[in-house]
């Protein structure tokens, strides 16, 4: 069981850090969860960027919002970011009832060479698969939805993004295994972007989990 709700010291990025830069449908949750990773190691910064009550957080919207946030034009002389070789831009969303706007967000994103990790239904999926290995069982948007809300009583003591993203290698191994295609409910690719990271902050985990 875990206990402890930090496994590890906290560093301060280096100058030639990696940056993850991962735009956020959520305004919680998932922030919660990526910062947990960040410090771990000197060589990466994982800098999510909230939703706000005041932004459009449909999947276009956080398109907008990132190229607004990266892009240098006449109207954005100065935009918040600036990205060097080996940077990373992510967008975390959930399929939802979306529709065409996720396919218009993975176009946007591709001509700039950013990634998407979509879940479906959502991203209580992902936290899901941390300490379970068979799929969630429901069917449908209104079941999925049902679920989600039920997600502190399936998992006993609720998912703590304080403690529980040190089992990110378990939360890779069981989505791998019962990832099929996006369109199948109950998977998520957030593993894609997990395993982009986890390098960068292998050895402390598993030190980490020794500790356990």
């Amino acid at each position: 069981m875990l206990t402890r709700t930090r496994l590890y010291s906290r560093v301060a990025p280096a100058k030639d850090a990696k940056l993850f830069l991962i735009f956020c449908e959520g305004s919680s949750t998932e922030p919660r969860y990526f910062k947990y990773f960040n410090g771990i190691n000197s060589q990466i910064r994982i800098e999510p960027v909230e939703a706000d009550d005041q932004q459009d957080n449909t999947p276009t919207g956080l398109l907008a919002a990132a190229q607004i946030a990266l892009i240098a034009s006449e109207e954005n002389p100065a935009p918040q970011y600036q990205l060097v070789d080996g940077d990373e831009v992510w967008f975390a969303i959930d399929t939802d009832q979306w529709g065409d706007k996720i396919d218009k967000l993975r176009e946007g994103a591709s001509k700039y060479g950013w990634n998407v990790a979509q879940s479906n239904p959502c991203f209580e999926v992902w936290l899901y698969y941390h300490t379970n290995s068979a799929a969630p069982n429901f069917d449908g948007h209104e079941q999925s939805m049902e679920w989600k809300n039920q997600l502190n009583t399936i998992l006993p003591g609720g998912f703590d993004c304080r403690k529980h993203p040190i089992l990110i290698q378990s939360a890779i191994l069981n989505t791998k295994s019962s990832h099929i295609n996006i369109n199948t409910p109950s998977t998520t690719e957030i593993y894609i972007l997990a395993e982009r990271f986890l390098p960068l902050v292998e050895k402390e985990i598993n030190r980490a989990l020794l500790l356990i």
